[in-house]
């Protein structure tokens, strides 16, 4: 596995020469995402450390799932509507760990 990532890293540095698309900058609206992300999750802790006994049950594992798949349903949306092709940034269609 770790040389197929290697292999996929390094074709990738080699075809980022020839890019197809313009490289886009992170703006303002990117910026106060990630600090409201960053508060959410240092308010996330500070709300744990008081009780440090955990129960894991259903209900609870499965609203930690469904705010997590809300949470990047939010951020994919934000980054296609500012014109982000999210699937060349998180390199969804270049990973294969069967070609070596």
């Amino acid at each position: 596995m770790y040389v197929s990532l290697i292999y996929q890293i390094s074709a990738r540095i080699r075809s980022a020469s020839g890019a197809d698309a313009p490289a886009r900058a992170f703006g303002l609206p990117e910026a106060v995402l990630a600090s409201v992300l960053i508060f959410f999750f240092l308010l996330t802790i500070s709300s744990a450390v008081p009780d440090p006994a955990l129960q894991f049950h259903p209900r609870n594992l499965l609203a930690n799932f469904l705010l997590s798949a809300f949470v990047v349903l939010v951020i994919v949306t934000l980054l296609q509507f500012r014109g982000f092709d999210v699937g060349a940034l998180a390199g969804f269609f270049r990973i294969s760990f069967f070609e070596l």
